[in-house]
């Protein structure tokens, strides 16, 4: 039997007061400080920990139960003699051995909202959202977009942003003329050519369509570019570019404040990069392909070569396969080419050799 120094909290006041803590196989005695009355007595089996002990510091007991009796001491030999006459003492009040279910259902729900929420909701309300703006409002919001996407490729300020040369602007039209009037879609429409080698071009909000440079030197001819062009005019159509913005705006605005950052200033920048990777889902890509072969179609321009633009695509990055394609933002391109070839009619050229010149060198200086 030990008898050690320690301070006890009845529970009902807040002021500690000094005690003789007498310890044996029945478990904790609480004395006065001269053994003189017993103020409190705690079965063996009762008596807990309140957290791991740390070798020089102060540790804390509490009785089993929902009482808020405590007992504060630091002599390491009690400790001895608690552990010898107190079999259930570790086992902590609010440690991760009783804490970890909760932790793990709670943090389960929370991550199965959050995931809704990007994966469910989002999507919903960006697609409902998406007919609701006014077109003033979606061709504002376009115009914004594009200068700032250019922006990001200029190599300086004093750089234009876009391309243009007189025949190469003509060329342009004149293609976007021989499409423009076989989509569903009233408001106005622009394209616009940006200097940069990566081989890419996607749409925005408000009719706005962007061909990188890189592109035209990618494409084999006139046709191939047309074929891309009608893919974004389908994903125009639609509106998909609207739908993608709202729901990385609103997938930004979450994350700011899960992240702390409120004014989503961080997430706007990530957003920005996803963006240019037009993230739209493999339902969208395969809405704007349909698109896509009915201009052609309707336009009498060959898809033979658009075709063979997936081929290319896949020679010079692969083709994802197995789990990854799951995860791929467009349909494969053995799955695109072959679907392409399969549905195209038309039989004619889109631009003269002199127009595709023309456009291919759109972005050449003097």
């Amino acid at each position: 039997m030990y008898v050690f120094p320690a301070r006890y909290f009845d529970g009902v006041t807040a002021r500690p007061t000094d005690v003789a803590i007498r310890i044996d196989a029945d478990g904790v005695r609480v004395q006065d400080q001269d053994s003189s009355g017993i103020l409190a007595s705690w079965p063996a089996n009762d008596v807990r920990l309140v957290e791991r002990p740390r070798r020089g510091g102060e540790m804390r007991l509490r009785r089993d139960g929902d009482g808020a009796e405590r007992i504060l001491f630091s002599d390491d030999r009690a400790l001895t003699d608690l552990r010898a006459n107190c079999p259930k003492l570790n086992r902590l009040q609010g440690g991760f051995r009783n804490s970890w279910r909760p932790i793990l259902i709670w943090g389960s729900a929370a991550a199965a909202s959050v995931a809704f929420i990007f994966f469910v909701a989002l999507p919903f309300m960006a697609e409902r959202a998406a007919g609701w703006i006014p077109q003033e409002v979606e061709d504002d919001l376009g115009t914004r977009v594009a200068d700032q996407m250019a922006g990001f490729f200029a190599r300086s300020d004093d750089e234009p942003r876009f391309c243009s040369s007189p025949a190469g602007a003509i060329a342009l039209q004149r293609m976007v003329d021989r499409l423009r009037d076989e989509i569903d879609y009233e408001g106005a429409l622009t394209v616009r050519v940006v200097s940069t080698p990566e081989v890419n071009a996607f749409a925005l909000p408000g009719g706005q369509i962007l061909i990188f440079e890189g592109l035209l030197n990618f494409a084999k001819d006139a046709e191939a570019v047309a074929g891309v062009l009608a893919h974004e005019l389908g994903h125009v159509e639609h509106r998909h570019p609207l739908e993608v913005f709202l729901k990385n705006a609103g997938a930004g605005a979450i994350l700011g404040l899960l992240l702390g950052d409120v004014s989503g200033g961080a997430i706007g920048v990530i957003g920005a990069q996803l963006y240019l990777r037009a993230s739209y889902g493999q339902e969208a890509e395969r809405e704007a392909d349909a698109v896509a072969l009915r201009v052609l179609n309707a336009s009498d321009i060959r898809g033979g070569t658009y075709a063979e633009f997936f081929a290319q695509l896949r020679e010079k990055h692969g083709e994802q396969t197995g789990a990854l394609a799951m995860f791929s933002t467009h349909p494969g391109h053995v799955e695109r080419e072959a679907h392409v070839r399969a549905e195209s009619s038309g039989r004619g050229t889109v631009l003269s050799a002199e127009d595709w010149d023309a456009l291919r060198t759109i972005c050449e200086t003097e």
